[in-house]
């Protein structure tokens, strides 16, 4: 799932809470989320982790990371 339609699909509550889980303001989550800034390398990981995998690093940073092909 791309970041953004994880982003835009949460409540402020929960917009809130996932940037307290990723220790960041809401407002560079939705500077990334909207393509105005990109995370960190490490950052993409964390964000993929906090989602459960639900936004894989790839789609966030695929200039660093590529698809895992078996």
């Amino acid at each position: 799932m791309k970041f953004k339609t994880y982003y835009t699909a949460l409540t402020p509550q929960e917009k809130t809470e996932l940037a307290s889980n990723l220790r960041t303001s809401k407002a560079y989550l939705s500077q990334i989320a909207h393509g105005h800034r990109q995370a960190g390398f490490k950052f993409a990981v964390r964000i993929e982790e906090i989602t459960s995998g639900l936004c894989p690093r790839e789609d966030i940073r695929p200039d660093i990371y590529t698809p895992y092909k078996p």
